[in-house]
């Protein structure tokens, strides 16, 4: 606490204006984000609140919208489009949080089980996204943003906001496995359609970006190098992260040793070769960390698994101060002056997607064919929204930056996203909890912070 305390009072006197070196502040910063994210979850499980939560409110407390000990230049783009100064903090942690994600998956324990999964994610995409795409259509004459836009351009909207408004987070799913030391079939079968999903996620978001871009402006065709392009990328992360899994495995199983290092050193090079960007069929790419990532943990958990398993131990042990900074940033970027104003238009999409959840989800089980007590509780796992949700928005309001509705719909859609941050975690506990897969952390062995 007291190093806590001091390292405010320092960002305090320091302010924007400061003299240090950037990279100095932006250290300072992430330490803080970590220990006070830490100490506030460690809060919140004492009067048996969900760690994630009180990491989600530490994040809005140092924000912008506060203390602004991290101010809006650290974790928003600058005016030419240039990453702040967390980015990369920020894309390390997805990294580490995605090689967990893909080594919580056995291929063995879904043989027989990918029909029912697949049964499930579809059912739950279509209903989800159909019923969110009407709702918006339906309510949009009573919008002020999206009155007088017309037809087409409603229809845009509705489906983009459908899309978001499918995307699942991976590492509130992870964290919480992790907090409740959960194993079973209910946390297995959430992770990989959350994981599944955000895979196929990624291609519908791509294609509805430049069918939607083609319909409002017709000086943007709708062309294949552009989905060329985005193929590549998906293809080629998948590839690039299947063979550092195996080189990964290769060096545990020969050297066993300094794993610690060699796992926060492999998740910074897969966040750098993340920022390398490439030119494919006339469009800019770059790998995806969080496929690659997630390519990596899965080969390595699948193919080499007893190889792998001291990796994925030192990987357990590290993650703790990785969440903590994930979710606190996230948090950081909400706008709270925005969502004041918007917030009835946010709770109702909450609403919907709820409802569309709850319904999807449960129409799937059942076509699944699934009779487990478990299955009933599975919708509650798929509440949550955090990173991936917030960098659709983003690229939604970068694409249509021109029109006059892109800021307003961001911030509804922020709203909801951080709606869904607190209370998503309420839902996937009560649920671990109900199914007797997780148990409380104060019973639960916690890995050390450091």
């Amino acid at each position: 606490m007291i190093a806590l305390a001091a390292g405010v009072e320092v960002l305090a006197l320091t302010g924007e204006s400061a003299t240090e070196p950037e990279s100095v502040r932006t250290v300072m910063l992430v330490g803080l984000l970590m220990i006070g994210a830490w100490l506030s979850g460690m809060l919140c499980e004492r009067i048996q609140v969900p760690a994630i939560t009180g990491y989600l409110l530490f994040g809005v407390f140092v924000g912008p919208n506060l203390l602004n000990l991290v101010g809006v230049g650290q974790i928003t783009p600058g005016p030419h489009g240039e990453d702040p100064p967390m980015q990369f903090a920020s894309d390390l942690a997805i990294t580490l949080i995605a090689l967990t994600a893909g080594g919580e998956i056995h291929l063995n324990s879904l043989r027989g089980r990918l029909g029912q999964i697949a049964a499930v994610l579809a059912m739950h995409m279509l209903v989800l996204m159909l019923g969110v795409v009407l709702a918006v259509v339906f309510l949009a004459p009573y919008v002020p943003f999206l009155r007088d836009i017309g037809g087409a351009a409603t229809w845009v909207v509705a489906v983009l906001c459908a899309v978001v408004m499918v995307a699942k987070s991976p590492a509130v799913t992870i964290a919480m496995i992790s907090d409740y030391n959960a194993h079973g079939p209910l946390s297995q079968t959430t992770l990989v359609i959350t994981v599944f999903k955000d895979l196929v996620l990624i291609v519908l978001f791509a294609t509805v970006m430049a069918i939607g871009k083609g319909v409002l402006d017709p000086d943007t065709p709708i062309t294949g190098t552009f989905l060329f392009a985005v193929a590549f990328q998906l293809v080629g992360s998948l590839l690039l992260g299947a063979v550092m899994g195996l080189a990964m495995a290769y060096y545990v199983e020969v050297v066993r040793s300094h794993l610690s290092i060699f796992v926060i050193g492999s998740c910074l090079l897969i966040a750098l070769i993340g920022e390398q960007h490439v030119l494919i069929a006339g469009h800019e790419c770059h790998f995806k960390p969080l496929l690659m990532a997630l390519a990596a943990g899965l080969v390595m958990q699948n193919v080499w698994p007893k190889s792998s398993a001291p990796l994925f131990t030192t990987i357990e042990h590290t993650s703790l101060p990785v969440f903590c900074l994930f979710f606190a940033l996230a948090a950081a970027k909400i706008d709270l002056r925005a969502l004041a104003t918007l917030w009835p238009w946010s709770l109702g999409l909450v609403g919907v997607r709820m409802l569309m959840t709850w319904g999807g989800t449960r129409l799937g089980v059942m076509a699944a064919g699934m009779r487990d007590d478990w299955a009933k509780l599975l919708w509650l796992g798929m509440i949550s929204q955090a990173g991936v949700s917030l960098l659709l928005v983003t690229l939604i309001t970068e694409k249509f930056e021109d029109t006059t509705w892109a800021e307003p719909l961001k911030q509804v859609l922020i709203g909801t996203i951080f709606i869904n941050q607190i209370i998503g975690p309420f839902g996937f506990r009560h649920a671990l909890l109900a199914s007797g897969e997780g148990r409380r952390p104060s019973a639960a062995p916690r890995p050390a912070f450091g």
